[in-house]
């Protein structure tokens, strides 16, 4: 097996009933849907342990190793720190509060850790993560589809107000997750359960984040792509999730950023599946490239209507969950309030694509455009 072609799928060819949810479905499974997202998320568990594909990748690329050996550095220096002072300094501060007159030089102690060590350390994490990270998901989409695949945008740079909304988007995304997260882990009884299914999605989205960005996909089709395909990324993000969420909040996190060009690696050369849900990601026609990219990654065959397939006919399951929707909420307030702040240099993109996405549902066609493996004698067959 090519270790840059898209994963294989033991069983499941991409011209299965997970493109065609009507064809070779067991008969005796009183649900179609149900069979087409148990698939799913089955093929997003295997996916995500596909350590092979990572490193080949990691042992034939130079540049794939260099920045992955330097984010898997960093962030071990990060992860030993903290459990250095969690498991070993803080037991012992903590002890020695008892005694009134060590007490003032215990809080100076943990002041000092927190805001000269481990604050800065994180924050320096944070940066060059998010560079590595990068430079690692365009090292992997440059080694499956080409040098000159990756998606460029042909609008002129509006501003710094766009990079500020970005930026803006992506803290609303963080903080609003983590604090959703930790209120649907107060219901009782199962909201803890409940709590780490919504992080295997969020882990699903931050693997699959960069490759999107190479895609040419705005935060509202990205979002859009992943709710609709939601029991495959659930399957996909149970790894990542179970790998950090053991520990304390700091230490998971530098875990799961430990973790995390790895599986921007699998991502890559994942295909999630349906290829056919309800709704399908729109494509630009003013941006051929990106088209070409989109309509690549989504595997679509001839854009005949009899083979798109509606799982919400299918299945008392729904086929899109609107996992991201109070999310996209807050990040449309955040931008609606650069506009107003800006007299309208900047308007929110979301309903116009929201728009597309409709008139995509109703039977728009999507342009049949493959990508062309690139020659490279780093392939590892």
């Amino acid at each position: 097996m090519n270790a840059y072609q898209p994963i294989q799928r033991h069983g499941l060819a991409q011209t299965s009933s997970l493109t065609s949810p009507d064809s070779d479905l067991p008969s005796n499974l009183p649900d179609n849907g149900l069979a087409i997202h148990v698939k799913s998320a089955w093929v997003g568990v295997v996916d995500s342990f596909r350590w092979d594909i990572a490193v080949r990748s990691f042992l034939a690329d130079a540049e794939l190793r260099t920045n992955m050996t330097k984010s898997l550095l960093l962030n071990f220096v990060s992860l030993v720190s903290i459990y250095v002072f969690d498991l070993i300094l803080f037991p012992i501060l903590h002890a020695a509060r008892s005694n009134s007159i060590l007490d003032s030089s215990v809080t100076s102690v943990s002041w000092l850790y927190y805001s000269f060590w481990l604050g800065p350390l994180i924050g320096l994490s944070l940066y060059l993560n998010g560079s590595w990270c990068t430079a690692v998901s365009k090292r992997c989409f440059v080694l499956r589809h080409g040098s000159r695949s990756s998606f460029q945008d042909s609008r002129p740079y509006r501003g710094i107000v766009d990079a500020l909304s970005a930026s803006l988007y992506r803290g609303v995304m963080l903080v609003s997750s983590i604090l959703l997260s930790f209120c649907l882990a107060q219901i009782p009884f199962a909201g803890r359960l409940i709590s780490t299914v919504f992080l295997c999605w969020i882990d699903s989205y931050y693997c699959f984040e960069f490759y999107w960005i190479s895609l040419g996909m705005d935060p509202s089709q990205r979002t859009r792509f992943l709710e609709d395909r939601w029991a495959y990324f659930l399957g996909f993000g149970i790894a990542p999730t179970l790998i950090s969420c053991f520990s304390s909040p700091v230490a998971n996190a530098a875990l799961f950023a430990m973790m995390l060009p790895v599986y921007i690696t699998l991502a890559t050369y994942a295909t999630p599946l349906p290829t056919h849900p309800s709704s399908v990601i729109p494509i630009n026609p003013t941006r051929p490239l990106h088209s070409r990219m989109q309509s690549s990654f989504l595997n679509q065959p001839a854009p005949l209507q009899s083979q798109i397939a509606n799982l919400g006919s299918l299945s008392w399951i729904p086929s899109r969950l609107p996992i991201f929707a109070l999310i996209m909420w807050l990040n449309d307030q955040v931008v609606e309030l650069i506009r107003v702040g800006t007299k309208g240099k900047i308007v929110p993109e979301r309903a116009k694509n929201e728009l597309i996405y409709d008139e995509m549902e109703a039977g728009a066609p999507i342009p049949q455009i493959v990508l062309s493996r690139p020659k490279d004698s780093r392939y590892i067959d």
